[in-house]
Formats: C-alpha cells, sequence, structure tokens
C-alpha cells in the first residue's frame, strides 16, 4: 500500500505551490536563543542557465523570490537560493552552526558560505556531487561559523529531476547533537522493528508456505530498501555504491511496489473468491507494469510524475476497492488491510502538510509517512495472522457442515451446540430436543438412487422448516457461519432441532409428524417418508447435548412398533437401558469365561414313541441369578452382534458331547439353532470344518435350524452359506415355523429337511380350530416340499392325540421331558440301547432336570 502512495506523496508536494506562508525576506538573524531555527522563508532564487560559478552568481541581479515556486517544481533546470545569515551575539567567540537539509535524495546539492563577497567554505552535499566525509552518515548537513557583527551568505544549488530542496532546519550545537543521536535512535528502532517484523514474519512463513507470506516478505523487503534510500538511513547498513543506486531510482521502485502490491492484495484478498468482480482487471497490472518500469528508466523523473501520478491514483482507489468488497463479502481479514491503508494515508496527509508548512516543523511530522508505513507493514502483520485464524475457522465451519445439505452436522452438534443451548435456556424454562428418524431412507436410495432422493429430503426439511417458522414455539440456533438455523443434521438421516415444549409438547409432536408424514412430491414424483420422532426435555440443571441426545435415542428405540410415531424419553426407559447394558456386560464376560451350557430335549417318533433326536438348547449358569433361560439374554446378544460367539461355543460343546458317545443310534439326529448373523458370518464355514475335523462327528447326525425370518432378512448370503451346509452332509430345518414371513420361492430353494411347527399353534390344538386349522395347513406345505415336520411344545395326551392325528411325524416337549442336561440325557437314552422305551410321564419327573 505504502508503494502506491511514496511516490504519490513526493509527487503531491513537488506540484504543490508552497508560496502562501513565506516571508519576502531571506535574512536570519542567528543569537545566543537560537537553538533550532525551521527555514521557512520564500528564498530568493535564480533559474541557472549556462554559468555555474558561485562567486559571479553571489551578486547577480536575477535573483527573485518569485523563482522559488518554480524551483520546487520537477524539471531539468538547476536553482540557485540565496540566504543571508547575521550573527547577534553578547561576544565575540565564533558560534558553531549546521544546516540539516531533511532531503537525502537530490542528486546535485552544493552550499557556498561567503563573507564580504569571499567564498570561504563550500561542500557537495548531493548523491553524485558528494564531498562531506562525514563518519558515520548523518544527512545532508553544511556547518559553519559565526559570530557576532558578521553577515554571511549562502548559495545552495540544487539540481534534480524530482524531491524539491525545502524543508531544512540551522541548528547551533547542542541541538545539532540531539537532533543526530535522535536521528540515530529513530533509524536504530525503525531498522530493528522492520527487521524483527521480517523475521517473524519468515518463521510464520517457513511453518505455513504459500504464495500470501511470500508476497508480504517480498513486500517487506522491497519498502525497507525503498525507505533505506528515501530517508538515507541506507548509507548506514549498505554498500554505498547500492545506497546511490536505491536512491537515484526511487520511481522505477515506486512501480516495482505497486506490482508487488497488487500481487499481495490478490493473495491475501483471495481475490477470485472474495472479489471476483475486481479480480479479472488484475491482469492489467501484468501488462501495465513492464512499461511503467522501461519508461521510468529511461525517462526524467519530472516526465514520468504526471502520468504516473495518475496511474497510482488508479491502483490506490483500485485495490482499496477491492478490499472494500472482499470486506463486504465476509472476508473479515480485510478490515486489517483496509487499515493499514488509512495509516498510510494519515502519514502521508501530516508528511505533505509538514513539508509545505501547514503545521510545525518537527521530526514525527518529516517521518509520519514512514511511521504510517511502519505501522501499515505491522497492520499486514496483524492482518495475515487474522488470515490463518481466518482459515481455520473458516475449515471448522466446514467441518461443521454437511455439504449435501448446507446443515450444521453431528461435529458441530457435540462441540459447538453446548455453548448455544445455555443462552437459550437463559429466556425458557426448559426446551425439548427433537429428533426426527427417517426410517426407509436407505431402502428408498436402494430404489430410487441418491440423485433423485437427496432432493426429495431437502424438500422434506423445507417443508418442516416452513412450519418451524410459523409456530411461535421453534427455536433458532447460530449456524457456524453465523446465521440463524433449526436443524441440525445427524448420522442415520436424522434430522435435529429445538421447540418450547410448553404443556402441550404431545401435541406438537403430532403435528410435526404429521407434516412429516405427508408424501413428499418433486418433479412429479411422489415420495412417502416413514418417519419416528423422538423427544427429550432440557433443562439448566440436564443440559448437556450428548446425553440429551442419547435420552432421544432411547425415546425412538422405545417407540410404538408402529412406523410413524413419536415417543417423549422417560426415565423408566433409561432404566431398562442401563439394565440392558448391565447385562451385555455380564454377557461378554460369560463368554469369556465359558459360563453357557447347553441343554438336550429330546424328539420322539410320534407313533413308535422312540426318541429319533434332540434340539440343542442353551442356558447360562449365572452366578448371581442361577441358570437363565435363553429369553433373557439371546435378544440382546442379537442386538449387540455378540451371538456368534454363544453359537460358537454351542457348536463346540455339543460336536464334544457327540465325539464321546459310543451308544448313539446311527440315525439319531441333534439339532443346533443358528442365528442371522451366523449365516451372515463369512467365517462361519471354515468355523464349522475346523470343528468337524477336531471332533470327527458325523454331519448326517446334525441338523441345523434357522428361522425363515432369518432368511428373509438376507435372502442371497442366508442361501449360499444354508447350501454350503447341505453340501456338507447337515441337515436343515425350519424352526419356529408360521410365526414370521414367509416367502414360498425361498422355502422351495431351501429344500429343508425338516419344518417344525411353532409351540403358539400346538397349545391347546385339540380345543382350538384355528391352531388346527395352521397346523393342517403347515403340515400339508412340508409334504409339499418334501419336508419331515416336528410339533414344538407338546406338554398333553390331548395334544398329541390331535397332532397325530394330522399326520405330524415327529414331536417334542415336556410332555415326554423337559430339557436335560448332557450328562442325563447320555444317561437316559444312550447308556442301554435296548432299555424299555420312555413314553410317558417323564415329564412329571423334576429329579432329571
Amino acid at each position: 500500500m505504502k508503494a502506491i502512495l511514496c511516490a504519490f506523496v513526493s509527487t503531491l508536494i513537488l506540484l504543490l505551490n508552497p508560496t502562501s506562508v513565506m516571508a519576502e525576506d531571506s535574512a536570519i538573524t542567528l543569537s545566543e536563543s537560537t537553538s533550532v531555527y525551521p527555514v521557512r522563508e520564500k528564498l530568493l532564487t535564480l533559474k541557472e542557465t549556462h554559468d555555474q560559478n558561485p562567486e559571479k552568481l553571489l551578486n547577480s541581479i536575477r535573483y527573485n523570490s518569485d523563482n522559488f515556486a518554480e524551483s520546487t517544481k520537477p524539471g531539468r533546470h538547476a536553482y540557485w537560493h540565496k540566504l543571508t545569515l547575521r550573527g547577534s551575539f553578547k561576544d565575540q567567540q565564533p558560534k558553531p552552526f549546521h544546516l540539516v537539509f531533511e532531503t537525502h535524495n537530490l542528486r546535485h546539492l552544493s552550499v557556498y558560505l561567503f563573507e564580504n563577497n569571499q567564498l570561504i567554505k563550500s561542500s557537495g552535499l548531493g548523491l553524485i556531487n558528494n564531498s562531506h566525509s562525514r563518519k558515520p552518515y548523518q544527512g545532508p548537513v553544511f556547518s559553519f561559523n559565526i559570530k557576532a557583527g558578521d553577515e554571511l551568505t549562502l548559495l545552495i544549488r540544487k539540481q534534480n529531476e524530482g524531491p524539491l530542496l525545502a524543508p531544512f532546519t540551522i541548528y547551533d550545537e547542542p541541538s545539532f547533537t540531539e537532533h543526530t543521536n535522535f536521528t540515530f535512535f529513530y533509524w536504530g528502532i525503525a531498522i530493528a522493528l522492520l527487521v524483527v517484523l521480517a523475521l517473524y514474519n519468515t518463521f510464520v512463513y517457513a511453518l505455513n508456505p504459500g504464495k500470501t507470506y511470500f508476497w508480504y516478505l517480498v513486500f517487506h523487503s522491497i519498502t525497507f530498501v525503498y525507505f533505506s534510500g528515501l530517508h538515507g538511513f541506507g548509507f548506514l547498513i549498505w554498500p554505498h555504491s547500492f545506497q546511490l543506486f536505491i536512491a537515484q531510482n526511487i520511481m522505477p521502485m515506486n512501480v516495482i511496489l505497486i506490482w508487488v502490491a497488487a500481487q499481495f492484495a490478490q493473495t491475501f484478498l483471495n481475490a477470485k473468491v472474495h472479489t471476483p468482480s475486481f479480480y479479472r482487471y488484475l491482469k492489467w497490472f501484468h501488462v501495465i507494469t513492464p512499461i511503467a518500469l522501461i519508461l521510468t528508466i529511461i525517462l526524467p523523473e519530472y516526465l514520468t510524475i504526471p502520468p504516473f501520478t495518475i496511474y497510482q491514483t488508479a491502483a490506490s482507489i483500485f485495490l482499496m476497492s477491492m478490499a472494500f468488497s472482499a470486506w463486504n463479502n465476509g472476508f473479515r481479514p480485510a478490515r486489517y488491510f483496509i487499515l493499514s491503508w488509512m495509516m498510510v494515508l494519515i502519514g502521508a496527509a501530516i508528511g505533505i502538510a509538514t513539508f509545505v508548512h501547514l503545521i510545525p516543523l518537527t521530526t514525527f511530522g518529516l517521518h509520519a509517512f514512514f511511521i504510517g508505513s511502519v505501522a501499515e507493514l505491522l497492520l499486514l502483520s496483524v492482518a495475515l495472522a487474522d488470515r490463518l485464524r481466518y482459515a481455520e475457522k473458516k475449515a471448522i465451519t466446514k467441518a461443521y457442515i454437511d455439504p449435501q445439505r448446507k446443515l450444521p452436522n453431528y461435529s458441530f452438534f457435540i462441540n459447538e451446540f453446548s455453548s448455544q443451548i445455555n443462552p437459550l435456556l437463559e429466556n425458557e424454562k426448559s426446551l425439548a430436543m427433537v429428533i426426527v428418524d427417517t426410517l426407509n431412507y436407505q431402502k428408498l436410495v436402494g430404489l430410487l438412487g441418491p440423485n433423485l432422493l437427496e432432493p426429495i429430503y431437502r424438500e422434506h426439511i423445507k417443508r418442516l422448516k416452513k412450519l418451524l417458522q410459523s409456530k411461535h414455539w421453534s427455536v433458532k440456533f447460530k449456524h457456524p457461519s453465523g446465521k440463524d438455523e433449526f436443524f441440525i443434521t445427524l448420522p442415520g438421516d436424522q434430522l435435529l432441532f429445538l421447540i418450547k415444549p410448553g404443556e402441550n409438547l404431545s401435541t406438537k409432536l403430532e403435528t410435526l409428524l404429521q407434516v412429516c408424514s405427508e408424501p413428499v412430491t418433486v418433479k412429479d414424483f411422489e415420495v412417502s417418508l416413514d418417519i419416528n420422532i423422538g423427544a427429550s426435555i432440557v433443562t439448566a440443571e440436564q443440559v448437556s447435548p450428548l446425553d440429551n441426545y442419547r435420552k432421544v435415542q432411547i425415546a425412538l428405540l422405545n417407540k410404538p412398533d408402529n412406523k410413524n410415531s413419536w415417543n417423549i424419553y422417560s426415565p423408566e426407559a433409561d432404566k431398562q437401558l442401563k439394565k440392558q447394558t448391565h447385562l451385555l456386560y455380564n454377557i461378554k464376560q460369560a463368554i469369556a469365561d465359558r459360563d453357557f451350557d447347553i441343554r438336550l430335549q429330546p424328539q420322539f417318533d410320534l407313533y413308535t414313541q422312540q426318541a429319533i433326536g434332540c434340539e440343542v438348547l442353551i442356558r447360562w449358569k449365572h452366578e448371581q441369578e442361577g441358570i437363565m433361560s435363553p429369553s433373557s439374554f439371546i435378544e440382546v446378544a442379537e442386538q449387540m452382534g455378540i451371538i456368534s460367539q454363544i453359537t460358537q461355543q454351542v457348536i463346540d460343546q455339543t460336536f464334544h458331547w457327540l465325539s464321546v458317545q459310543s451308544n448313539i443310534p446311527p440315525k439319531f439326529i441333534v439339532s443346533i439353532n443358528l442365528s442371522t448373523q451366523d449365516l451372515y458370518d463369512v467365517d462361519f464355514i471354515e468355523f464349522i470344518n475346523e470343528q468337524l475335523a477336531a471332533y470327527q462327528v458325523a454331519p448326517e447326525n446334525i441338523c441345523f435350524e434357522i428361522t425363515e425370518s432369518t432368511v428373509m432378512k438376507n435372502a442371497i448370503q442366508s442361501l449360499n452359506t444354508i447350501s454350503k451346509l447341505q453340501s456338507m452332509g447337515f441337515h436343515i430345518a425350519i424352526d419356529d415355523f408360521g410365526t414370521g414371513y414367509s416367502s414360498l420361492a425361498y422355502l422351495q430353494k431351501i429344500q429343508a429337511d425338516k419344518v417344525k411347527i411353532d409351540l403358539t399353534f400346538i397349545r391347546n390344538i385339540h380345543i382350538s380350530k384355528t391352531n388346527k386349522a395352521i397346523t393342517q395347513t403347515i403340515i400339508r406345505l412340508a409334504q409339499a416340499i418334501n419336508a419331515e415336520t416336528i410339533a414344538e411344545g407338546i406338554e398333553s395326551a390331548d395334544e398329541l392325540m390331535a397332532i397325530k392325528q394330522l399326520n405330524c411325524q415327529y414331536g417334542q416337549g415336556e410332555f415326554w421331558s423337559k430339557p436335560l442336561s448332557t450328562d442325563k440325557f447320555s444317561e437316559r437314552y444312550f447308556s442301554n440301547i435296548n432299555k424299555e422305551r420312555h413314553t410317558t410321564n417323564e415329564h412329571q419327573d423334576t429329579s432329571l432336570i
């Protein structure tokens, strides 16, 4: 930014005509009271023609104060200024004084001191005609002595294509020493600050390499070099020849700085994204810069100043406008970019006012432009740090937004949402956290495809938002981008929002359910979404989002079985869940400790009353609860995906028991229940092969029981596993037939060896016509697919008689025996193969259990 204003400031100074504040008299009286004398007089000025001899020009009648204004403008001519110095002191001791020029880049600057028309001292102070030998460099300084009664004449010759002569100041010895010390201190602070700032941003650039920091460092470096030439402190740090080169090429450096400033602005503001309307014009800087650079090198400075001033002004306005545009488009770091410009403008204004004598001459005023530029670099450094924070925040915001639905996501919910609930509860006694769960979303994705379903889902959100906007009980929170929002999208295609529960939360949930359950139409395509809604009350005492989220999920788990329903969390449901969690822990521990044991219930031929097989049933030997039946833990094990581990223990115990039975009948079949997860397990067949190899049992003596629901959940995988088991020689039975949902086509593909009739149809079959009709249908269906039938749960002679009349072949139940331990079963049925058949009343012998 300073780059664009650097030459502009000089140009304004050159073009301004400071004639309104200076006196006509060019005589200065020096006395004991004179410590610092800023020369503001409108000096007698002579325009040089051919004669450059100071002795001849000393008394020329062509000196005229009207020529002074012309001498302050850029041009190719040299000008002579005449100034009279008078000494007025109390004693005759010579007093040392120093004439200090504040312009450090004049090409030709010579000072001649005359007394009574005699040249008594001269010095070349310009860049080209420098004859001083001050070490270290103190700037253009002409030192002289004057005593009481002296009247000295100063002739100052200045020739430069650019900067003007003024201002300059006369100091006495103490003030000059103080001025010199302050100048070195000022230069030291400036250099140290710029170096530290450069090192800091170089370190940051090393950690975060990128074009923005690169162009800032280039801009910073060129600005540092630029001001070292403009203010002269480069003589302290650069080789003399390099400093002379810099000071004589200020205008080409301005061109380079404008281009670098444009590159920095483009990358810092990310113009392509935040200011696209300005971005397309930035390419012109690449076109104009080489042309302007060549012109400023080959043409005299005074010829390039007018067009270059226009270019600088246009570039300044363009880049400032681009920064304001980026700010208006939400790029907050642009505010520091704009503020840095303001620092340069303020510094430039103070500097101009000082040079044209509108304000008192001070060191601060003389260097205000440089101070403003240092402040600009500091603010740009702050802007870069703010840009990193902005990028980090934007990345976090992006991480908190669902890319498809543009809604806050689960990451936002767990990290940021809690900070928004507390302020909302300041005005409300309680809130309700509501989750809308779309049950059939995944099925619809498979049916319709995501390209069609996603617009449907967005329309679903849109209509729900429209409803909430119309209700006084809706609650808004802040979107990660800062705007108001209702919804958070959650995993599993759930939608979370807050409402004010009031006294009729159920009515509000019913209203929400009605709207969500209405068909959604997009592009003449109508879809009905299966919706369930869960809710939990949020209070100041129970404000944790995750805890309330858990409670809403519990409410959804405990909803009514029908679709399109709602449920509100209750502590009782939580207690039940905690009980299940505790049960799950105990199940896992029981698996590890092998606390599961098998029981065997015999199966009989209904006509011969011989034991033809048995079903393996599982029991859990619980330390506190004792022996637990499968109904108390199997469902939880299936839900949590650990049922396969229990099945493997059952199969291992069963195969081991079979392997040690020497008197087992040849056609005796042991039935083992399989779960859905067993059929899906890709390692299940390998496990069975390992068990066969380990125990050397015959597959023909084993039957695997599966439910019809198990097959239907994933028919292809289930049928594949069943087919492999059958090819290995195992029997397959369909368990609990008639209680699930069946597909006759799948039943035909399974080619089951047996069909087991569920006990719900056997109970009271002798008096229930319905049960008898259903059972008869199942038996006929089994016969149609060449499968044998086994009736489960026979408990009485009447039930046995009724089932025999329907031509069922086999049965099991407590009419014969309750489930027995393996030892009791072996003792009863295998100890003597010719033992009298057990036909009746064994179910009453509780000692066998």
